[in-house]
């Protein structure tokens, strides 16, 4: 099975629901999906995400801030290193570096970092480069940021 985990940050379900979205609703017609998740205190971005790629609340992965250089919690074991111990094919598309730490080194096959402050249309770029990647090299398990 192939998994792609986007994440569209700070977009509230009632936007998604109002929006011209082809792709995304032929993708929720078709995969899995939630309008309806809950976040995490602290409801900050890295604890946040870190939560959703471990399963664990940020007391127990211990990233609790948005620092660049966390020091998570040994039982953090991140979807993506899971993927890589079975020798599936990983990949990620962001625009925040921070994300670097979502996996352990080596975990990602391919990783791609677009800095949204200095390009225009980042998420339009951060789409098209997943979009060829997926397209060409098929991984198994991809997460694609906007």
């Amino acid at each position: 099975m192939k998994t792609i985990l986007m994440i569209i940050d700070g977009c509230r379900t009632d936007g998604l629901e109002q929006a011209i979205t082809p792709n995304i609703d032929y993708m929720i017609k078709n995969g899995a999906h939630t309008l309806n998740a809950s976040t995490v205190t602290p409801s900050i971005t890295l604890p946040v995400h870190f939560s959703i790629f471990t399963s664990l609340k940020p007391i127990h992965h211990n990233v609790l801030t948005n620092t660049g250089y966390p020091t998570p919690s040994s039982e953090a074991r991140s979807i993506i290193d899971v993927a890589k111990d079975f020798g599936k094919k990983t990949a990620a598309f962001y625009s925040w570096e921070h994300f670097r730490n979502l996996s352990s080194p080596g975990s990602l096959d391919h990783s791609h970092l677009i800095k949204s402050s200095s390009v225009e249309n980042c998420d339009i770029k951060i789409a098209q480069a997943a979009a060829d990647h997926l397209n060409s090299s098929c991984p198994d398990f991809c997460f694609v940021y906007f």
